[in-house]
């Protein structure tokens, strides 16, 4: 038997620890799934706690460790698929060496992303309803921002655009990105919607190179 304070009781230690961290991530990313999964569905308001733990075949005790209520497991849904939409609009950026066309590409993504039925119904109808437009707002620009700010600063460096301003102009080519998501979620036909704001979307991006107009007195 291992002393306690031995190197062989304290790497038991450890592998007990990593087992119990491993078993806790297990735990959050079935409730994740589940949730997702059911989210998009039936929706949200549709779903009770109970037929997660359901399909998880977890206790009310699990998910309580993991979530303070079905409003927080929400947010947790919502947040990783913004991360897997950054991840994968980065991706469609490096496509062109063109910093505007990258944006432009990137945005058009994220358009198309709104069509997908998950993506929608979590991300434009049920996110937003359930967090409230602050919250709704925050989590997403916390994601994509970063992104937008990254390519005007690119297209700035190669002189395809003015320098000035730069956080300002991204925060509003994010506004009119996320009304345009939410004309595409809340449309009747979400497929013609989504082609007419996105050659909006386009013109904006591509007046950005065009000259500035002279400032006024």
């Amino acid at each position: 038997m291992s002393e306690p304070g031995s190197p062989a009781g304290t790497g038991a230690r450890a592998r007990t620890r990593r087992r119990q961290s491993d078993r806790s991530e297990g735990t959050r990313r079935a409730l994740l799934a589940a949730a997702r999964a059911l989210f998009a569905e039936r929706g949200y308001d549709a779903t009770p706690v109970e037929e997660i733990l359901g399909r998880t075949g977890l206790s009310k005790g699990a998910f309580y460790h993991h979530f303070a209520d079905k409003r927080e497991l929400l947010v947790a849904v919502y947040e990783e698929m913004e991360t897997e939409l950054v991840t994968m609009l980065a991706a469609v950026g490096r496509q062109t060496a063109d910093p505007l066309e990258a944006m432009d590409r990137g945005c058009q993504a994220f358009l198309d992303a709104c069509l997908d039925p998950e993506f929608r119904r979590i991300s434009l109808v049920d996110a937003p309803a359930v967090l409230g437009w602050r919250r709704w707002r925050e989590i997403d620009a916390r994601h994509g921002f970063g992104l937008l700010l990254a390519g005007l600063r690119a297209a700035a460096r190669r002189g395809r655009i003015s320098d000035e301003s730069l956080e300002e102009r991204g925060h509003l080519l994010l506004a009119s990105l996320l009304e345009a998501a939410m004309l595409v979620g809340e449309s009747a036909d979400p497929a013609a919607t989504r082609a007419t704001v996105g050659r909006i979307v386009s013109e904006q991006i591509w007046a950005l190179a065009s000259t500035m107009p002279p400032q006024q007195p």
